[in-house]
């Protein structure tokens, strides 16, 4: 049962894309913070899921799980389409496929 599971883990692995220009925590700055957001005093952690071409382009983002916050939550799936870029996912025999990418991002006021 281990093994199986094992195995698993290092197949999904394998299909996860590679970040090209690191995390996607890097992608977003302090100065990306949306004024209102701040004004307001605003802060959470966005979950999100990416879905990746098999060329490495961001083709879709969804909130998996919400800030609490909307205008968070639009905010990091507008700068992960707009910036987020992967080395294409390939599959056992290299061939480049489709992935997702799961993270979290947090917004906080310093």
């Amino acid at each position: 049962m281990l093994t199986g599971l094992f195995l698993l883990a290092m197949a999904l692995q394998d299909s996860a894309p590679d970040c090209r220009a690191g995390p996607p925590r890097t992608w977003v700055t302090n100065a990306d913070y949306p004024k209102e957001a701040r004004q307001k005093g605003m802060e959470g952690d966005v979950e999100f899921e990416l879905e990746v071409s098999v060329k490495g382009c961001v083709t879709a983002c969804k909130v998996t799980r919400s800030s609490g916050w909307p205008i968070l939550d639009t905010r990091t799936c507008e700068l992960m389409q707009e910036r987020a870029r992967f080395n294409p996912s390939v599959d056992k025999n290299g061939v480049p496929v489709a992935a997702t990418w799961k993270d979290v991002f947090s917004w906080r006021l310093h």
